[in-house]
């Protein structure tokens, strides 16, 4: 298996959206991809994503990437 591990932040080597590894397994059943890493973010709009990525096309995302947190249904204070 590969380097990556569960909960690393990561991103698609070519560039993009910065996400978290969810599960890393075999998805060869599924979608094809021996060795896959089930990636989640959230979009522009707050909605969860996930996709099965092959490791081969992820690398750690940069130190400087920016975490962005999303409280929805609730006020900035943490109050409804």
């Amino acid at each position: 298996m590969s380097e990556l591990k569960k909960g690393e932040i990561v991103q698609l080597k070519s560039g993009g959206q910065i996400m978290t590894i969810s599960k890393i397994g075999d998805y060869e059943g599924k979608c094809g991809i021996k060795e896959g890493a089930l990636c989640v973010w959230f979009n522009k709009k707050g909605e969860a994503k996930e996709k099965v990525f092959d490791v081969s096309v992820l690398e750690a995302a940069p130190d400087d990437h920016v975490s962005v947190s999303i409280n929805i249904g609730s006020e900035p204070d943490g109050s409804e």
